[in-house]
């Protein structure tokens, strides 16, 4: 049995990495240079594998590196407690790593176990006397205190939900921190792209011009197609240039997607004594709906009634969504009830919105809706 050439839904490295050749050595560049960036794109484009790459060869030149989600730290504590640890495996000598954090930090104190592979394991105990804000500050200025050789490289994905941190306060308090700090280099990610934008664009915000925009883009359609030629070919299975192309377009050219339906084509194919077609793709896509259809259901239910009018309308025309022929022919009302409805779909990551052009986060999403709810 044959091992499905495409990954999805994890961090990819080759031969499942698409080539990015151009942005992997300019982000390079820019981080060993000593600039700040901000990255964003949407959901499933790929940054994470993209950035994941980009640390592993930045480590083995010898850079210290932290990669850090806020997605998954829940609060402030949690992200200290993460931020501490990655730290403390950066230090040599894990003794004198623990004796020098009691002296740098104020109000932490560490414990160390070992886990069943023998890695450490940090544990920190809080002083109710001293502010989580005072040892936050201590904490952020550590890299600065541990020796090294070559520039820290510090990286916080999903950076906009520093808010669920107590709001704005911790945000500012971060910028009144890391603004001095001159041998490290900070990436700032985020896939939800208009509130990570008004953080660092935004006059009014703490990070206001902190450091560059990078927007990570979708990959050529062209290499896009060529990499599912060559990797069906890795097992045997011949694809055509117009069936690649196909699953490039049904996945909207979104990465994370494409991995998703060459997997269930190659299946399909491979099932299918190692024969590509039309009809299997066309297996795939119904499968995928099939297996999906679920969670989409509870999408859906999330909604108001007059928001899945506007999803209705969107799953058929995503183009000139504010004019009054779009407004009368799906029978919508009032253009900033619409607006309101559009805001909602954006912050549940239904929709993405640049300028006036609406495009689904989903495209298999908008498959079931214009197959399946919408007919």
């Amino acid at each position: 049995m044959k091992e499905n050439p495409f990954k999805y839904g994890v961090v990819v490295d080759e031969p499942f990495f698409i080539n990015r050749e151009k942005e992997l050595a300019g982000i390079s560049l820019d981080l060993v240079s000593g600039s700040n960036l901000i990255i964003t794109s949407p959901r499933r484009y790929g940054k994470t594998s993209l950035m994941a790459k980009i640390l592993l060869n930045l480590e083995k030149e010898g850079y210290p590196v932290i990669y850090i989600d806020l997605f998954r730290t829940a609060s402030l504590r949690q992200f200290i407690d993460t931020y501490c640890s990655e730290l403390l495996k950066q230090q040599p000598g894990l003794k004198k790593a623990l004796s020098n954090f009691q002296q740098w930090i104020r109000g932490i104190r560490p414990a160390v176990s070992v886990d069943p592979s023998g890695s450490p394991v940090f544990t920190f105990s809080y002083d109710p006397a001293v502010s989580l804000y005072e040892s936050l500050t201590d904490v952020l200025n550590l890299p600065l205190k541990i020796p090294k050789n070559k520039r820290w490289i510090i990286v916080m994905d999903e950076f906009q939900d520093i808010e669920k941190f107590n709001g704005k306060d911790t945000e500012k308090w971060f910028r009144s921190v890391i603004q001095f700090h001159k041998d490290i280099s900070y990436v700032f990610m985020g896939s939800k792209t208009h509130l990570l934008s008004q953080m660092f664009s935004s006059r009014d915000r703490a990070f206001y011009g902190f450091g560059k925009m990078i927007r990570i883009d979708k990959i050529p359609r062209e290499e896009m197609v060529r990499y599912i030629i060559d990797r069906m070919e890795t097992t045997g299975i011949s694809c055509s240039l117009e069936l690649a192309a196909k699953i490039v377009a049904l996945s909207d050219n979104i990465p994370y997607f494409v991995q998703f339906l060459a997997s269930e084509a190659w299946k399909e194919a491979y099932l299918s004594n190692g024969t590509l077609g039309p009809e299997q793709i066309d297996n795939a896509i119904e499968h995928l709906l099939d297996n999906q259809q679920d969670h989409f259901h509870q999408v859906i239910d999330t909604l108001t009634a007059y928001q899945k009018k506007v999803l209705q309308a969107l799953s058929k025309e995503q183009q000139l969504i504010y004019s009054i022929d779009f407004m009368k022919t799906y029978d919508l009302g009032a253009v900033s009830s619409t607006q309101r409805a559009i805001d909602k779909l954006i912050q549940s990551g239904i929709i993405e919105k640049e300028q006036e052009h609406i495009s689904f986060s989903n495209p298999f999403f908008l498959k079931f809706l214009q197959k399946r709810v919408f007919k």
